[in-house]
């Protein structure tokens, strides 16, 4: 009875001492969670007493429960804004969120993420100033975007990668400009022009990739759009629409702007929400971008052995492609610039003209005398063995050699 008595009062003694060693813990946390309003007004931008209140409330549970780094107050504002101050479902949110980013390093991308080559070379999205709200802007010129291309180079995942990459960087942009504007800014602007989109763009694969970025942009980036403006909307954009919008929150549906054919040029357009020098040039305005506008594309095909099939597939949306095949007799690791320019004549507008090629790349280099305009539309080499090109559909009669 009296060994017993013994253990419990020394277990008590044991509580008793750890409660005290954590008084000037809990306190110090407390201090740590506080929030100055200088530094709200000055970062977070303008709170109730009740958001505010929540804020603290949320910053507490993570300080608490979350190992390691906690994360930013803006980043702990953004998810519990968009779950209306709910601190469980904010929680819940966040919680999963910080799971996933650790799954993929994303806390790493900008140091690590290097953008293949094809997406260095031909991707149409880039940063571009700002809009009147002091906002960084991104431009994305979806309509003359090869889809199709892209998803078959650096695959589904690619184009996340891709797409994470764009919104942490919209992040870092947002922490700087208000550190240099000294006022809160949290969000970044989105232009997208959809000059040239058509049915193709409605291919199966790409919009599956296009929902399945959306839905984790939209689970893992809450809060970080500003604005979206929908530039020169064709009249395919309502059956897109339809399928992605389901997809968006309804918060963020609110912030979009859509204008078809040349409607952003007058009132209530682009200088509502871009000051005219930043207004791009492929939209009518001064400021010069840098994004491609015509790409050259060369593909080297080392052919080992006679009876290899040369085959192609793709397609033309918007402008004219010059499509030709050209061989040589030995193998090849890369092609060395060419002097002088190939010339073409007799492009007129047919759906697929034979032009006639002036200069060729080189002596070593054999042309098949069939190089083709396309002016849209899909082509293959199935179809190509009826335009004039069928000498490229047939088997080689020689191997060891290369194609381009």
């Amino acid at each position: 009875m009296y060994l017993q008595w013994f253990v419990r009062r020394k277990s008590l003694e044991t509580v008793f001492v750890n409660i005290i060693h954590f008084f000037p813990l809990a306190e110090h946390l407390e201090l740590e969670f506080q929030l100055e309003d200088d530094y709200i007004h000055r970062c977070l931008g303008d709170l109730t007493p009740m958001q505010e209140s929540k804020l603290i409330q949320f910053k507490k549970q993570f300080g608490y429960l979350q190992k390691g780094k906690l994360p930013s107050d803006s980043t702990l504002l953004r998810f519990l804004k968009s779950k209306d101050f709910n601190l469980e479902k904010g929680r819940e949110s966040l919680s999963q969120s910080l799971t996933w980013r650790k799954r993929h390093n994303v806390d790493q991308i900008l140091q690590q993420y290097e953008a293949p080559p094809v997406v260095r070379a031909y991707f149409t999205g880039t940063w571009h100033h700002c809009d009147r709200e002091m906002r960084p802007l991104y431009l994305f010129k979806l309509g003359v975007m090869d889809v199709k291309g892209f998803l078959k180079t650096v695959g589904e995942d690619g184009l996340l990668k891709l797409a994470m990459h764009v919104c942490e960087e919209g992040l870092a942009l947002t922490e700087e400009y208000t550190r240099k504007y000294s006022r809160p800014i949290t969000t970044w602007s989105l232009l997208i022009d959809l000059e040239g989109l058509n049915m193709r763009h409605l291919w199966r694969p790409g919009v599956k990739a296009l929902l399945r970025i959306i839905e984790i942009v939209e689970t893992n980036y809450p809060e970080t759009l500003g604005r979206v403006l929908i530039i020169r909307a064709p009249r395919v954009f309502p059956i897109l629409w339809t399928l992605v919008s389901t997809f968006i929150d309804e918060t963020t549906r609110s912030k979009f702007l859509v204008y078809a054919g040349n409607d952003y040029q007058s009132a209530g357009g682009l200088i509502d929400y871009i000051e005219q020098q930043y207004i791009p040039d492929f939209l009518g305005g001064p400021c010069e971008t840098k994004l491609p506008e015509e790409f050259e594309y060369t593909v080297i095909l080392n052919i080992d052995s006679p009876g290899a099939v040369i085959t192609w597939d793709f397609d033309v949306m918007k402008q004219d492609v010059v499509f030709t095949v050209l061989s040589i007799h030995k193998s090849v690791d890369s092609i060395a610039p060419v002097t002088g320019k190939k010339e073409f004549y007799g492009l007129e507008s047919f759906e697929c003209q034979q032009v006639i090629l002036t200069k060729r790349w080189d002596d070593e280099w054999e042309d098949f005398n069939f190089p083709l305009l396309f002016r849209r539309g899909s082509m293959s080499s199935l179809q190509s063995a009826h335009s004039g090109f069928s000498a490229l559909s047939v088997k080689s009669s020689v191997g060891g050699g290369a194609s381009r």
